[in-house]
């Protein structure tokens, strides 16, 4: 509900599942409500967009944030499409944000 998408699939599943794991967009890392340590969440993308200019903007736009570079993140975010994950990241890091670590509040 948080990035408008349909799915998100833990690093757990897909390391479970690594031979059957279609192409993966990071969504962040995650510390749940009542968790003390981040899972990085990913969202299931066809290999067509990950290999597209957009794809690969957002994957040079999420390596910059998860490099704690958060300005340049934040200006390479502000380029995409305002769209699901993209609006989402841009907003955390207008707010402030540092990085792809995500304090989740609530379930």
């Amino acid at each position: 509900k948080y990035f408008g998408t349909a799915i998100g699939v833990s690093e757990t599943t897909i390391a479970a599942a690594a031979a059957a794991a279609p192409g993966m967009r990071p969504l962040g890392r995650f510390t749940l409500k009542g968790k003390s340590h981040p899972i990085a969440v990913f969202e299931p993308v066809s290999d067509v967009w990950l290999n597209s200019a957009a794809g690969r903007d957002y994957l040079a736009a999420y390596a910059l944030m998860g490099e704690g570079r958060a300005a340049e993140a934040r200006a390479a975010f502000a380029a995409l499409a305002p769209e699901d994950c993209t609006a989402f990241h841009l907003a955390r890091l207008t707010d402030g944000a540092t990085s792809d670590l995500v304090t989740m509040s609530d379930k």
